[in-house]
Order: C-alpha cells, then structure tokens, then sequence
C-alpha cells in the first residue's frame, strides 16, 4: 500500500462555497428571531449534504493465487493475477448527521457540525494494471476482483484514519468556514464538533 500524497479536493470545493455562500447571505439579510427565515436557512443547509473537505490518493498492489493439485502433483488450476489499481479517500463532514445553527448576542454565530469522517473509497478503474494474468484453470471473475477491492479498501480506509485524514479535513473544513463567516462580516464564529453517536 502506497500513499501517493494528499489530495486537497478542489473539484468538490465550489459546491460547498456556493451552497455556505447562500446560507450566510440570506443570513445576512435576516433577522435571526424570524421562524420563516430560519427554515430557510436550514433548508439552504440541508441541500449541502456532504462537505468534502480532504483526499488521499493510494496506489495498491493486489494479488489472487489459486493453485490445485490432483493426488498432490499433477496441476488442476494455477491461476495468478497481479495488478494495481489507484484508490481515492475522501474525508469530510456528512450533514445529514445533523448540525445545529443558532444566533447570539451582537453579530456572534454558533455552528455545531458532525465530526469528520470518511465519506468515501474509491477505486480508479482507469488506473488499473495488469502484471501478471496466469488463468489456467479459470479466468478472474468479476465477484472476485469485487472481493479484492473491497479487503483493499477497507484497509486503505483504516491507514488513512491512522495518517491523519481526519484532523485534517477537520482544519481544512474550520478555515472554508471561519473564512466565509468572517467574509460576510459576521465577526465572532464558534464552530464545534458533536461526537458521531
């Protein structure tokens, strides 16, 4: 398993910044005691679903062997496939977890997100290549490769929590939102984080 480096997702990003740039305009027009305008709020909100906010590409190395021998010497199957394939791990805040949004005295504003997690692992399949396809005795079946992807990523998905994917989709996701707060001249942001449960 090979990290070929993190990956800020800029392609994502627009989605995010349109979506918070509307919430905090229609924000700013707003008085936050209206009831109306609150569920708006929300509403613009919950169009968001998802912020990705950071990604790890990983190159990965699989291998299938399935040798068979009948009476121990004569080969019924050796088959042996060897390739890789790039995976791409993105991580970020999933809003369908729920959030809470509230007002406070003077231009103060309290945002509690879901805690960074990973949203996604995907394999590239235009980056897959072939070393070794020995099929003497079957070729590679589609639920076996499934199989193999699967293992992968779910491995992939536990080195990048221990390389620190999520505390730094978490710094990323604080600046986009302290940066749009602040760009709208609302002067005091607290952000907090609610623990998955």
């Amino acid at each position: 398993m090979e990290l070929l480096g993190p990956v800020q997702s800029v392609g994502r990003f627009p989605r995010f910044l349109m979506g918070f740039l509307g919430i905090f305009l229609l924000l700013s027009s707003c008085n936050p005691g209206n009831v109306t305008q609150t569920a708006n709020l929300r509403a613009q909100i919950e169009n968001l679903l998802q912020l990705h906010s950071y990604e790890y590409r990983y190159r990965e190395i699989l291998y299938l062997g399935d040798q068979r021998t009948l009476l121990g010497f004569i080969p019924t199957r050796d088959r042996q496939f060897l390739f890789r394939v790039d995976f791409l791990v993105s991580a970020g805040v999933d809003l369908t977890r729920g959030y809470t949004l509230s007002s406070g005295p003077g231009n103060k504003m309290t945002l509690v997100l879901p805690s960074p997690e990973i949203l996604s692992v995907d394999a590239q399949e235009e980056t897959l290549y072939q070393y070794v396809n020995q099929t003497f005795g079957g070729d590679l079946r589609i639920l076996e490769i499934g199989d193999l992807l699967e293992l992968a990523s779910q491995s992939i998905s536990q080195d990048s929590i221990e390389r620190g994917i999520l505390h730094q989709a978490k710094q990323e996701a604080e600046s986009l939102v302290r940066s749009f707060f602040l760009s709208l001249g609302i002067d005091e942001v607290v952000l907090e984080w609610a623990p998955h449960g």
